[in-house]
């Protein structure tokens, strides 16, 4: 397998990912005020996977590096940057359902409160339906699908990561493009049969994730260019994401190899 040093990481500041963040902020606000030109706004959830497999990988290679890197210390600032407003999430919905559901509404809101604070309601909402038919009004945790998606990310990708950085971290990014590659081949062989699976579990996801964190690599390309050739690769970059988002609809195959668009756009 061809050696893809990983060169010395930098933590600096990147303010063009806030940019990034707030774009996939808006189309997913758009896609749920229902605008007819923005269809497919919902592949915000897309890029948001893409940035936090970046940083997150980037955070543990960054420190593993510098010899900083434990496990304990790791989990524990992912503890305390998530839960307090998932848990005060969770409070303020319940007791608001209390007053405003009926009695079998209620209970169901009572079991996704308990999946979704184990990081687990994308387990549930699959087990109900796909997301694209789920009533959502009387589901105000839906969106906390994507939540559990990261948070079960950041519980097994760093032992994963941790134990290839040691035995073969000069071979990294070829071991990442294979998981790439096959978490995609899972999507187009499982879509036709169970697409709420592809859509809502992590296995069909992780190409997403691993996208963003192959970007490592590629930061050293972008170091060593003009900064002409990368304006106009956020250009194309943006416009991939945007014309994702007016082209795309629910009925789109994804995920999958299309979701490569706006991907590839977070990416650049």
């Amino acid at each position: 397998m061809t050696k893809y040093i990983l060169h010395p990481i930098s933590k600096e500041y990147r303010p063009e990912l806030n940019g990034l963040r707030a774009l996939a902020v808006i189309l997913v606000l758009f896609y749920h005020l229902d605008f007819e030109w923005m269809k497919g706004g919902f592949l915000g959830v897309d890029v948001f996977l893409v940035i936090s497999g970046y940083f997150i990988s980037k955070n543990i290679l960054f420190s593993l590096q510098k010899g900083t890197f434990t496990f304990y210390g790791f989990y524990t600032k992912r503890i305390r940057r998530l839960f307090p407003a998932l848990i005060c999430t969770l409070i303020i919905v319940v007791v608001a359902g209390y007053f405003m559901f009926t009695p079998f509404n209620y209970e169901r809101l009572g079991i996704s409160t308990i999946f979704s604070s184990l990081s687990l309601s994308n387990f549930f909402f699959w087990s109900e339906s796909g997301y694209f038919n789920l009533d959502g009004p009387s589901k105000p945790l839906l969106h906390m699908w994507s939540l559990s998606l990261e948070e079960q990310f950041y519980l097994f990708w760093p032992l994963v990561l941790v134990t290839l950085y040691k035995y073969i971290k000069n071979h990294l990014l070829g071991i990442i493009v294979i998981l790439i590659l096959a978490s995609l081949l899972l999507c187009e062989f499982h879509f036709s049969t169970d697409p709420e699976a592809v859509f809502f579990l992590i296995p069909f996801r992780m190409f997403e994730f691993l996208l963003g964190a192959s970007c490592i690599w590629l930061e050293r390309f972008a170091l060593k260019n003009n900064k002409y050739l990368l304006e106009l690769l956020f250009l194309i970059g943006l416009s991939l994401i945007v014309i994702s988002a007016v082209e795309f609809n629910s009925f789109t195959s994804m995920p999958g190899w299309l979701s490569l668009v706006p991907c590839v756009g977070a990416m650049f």
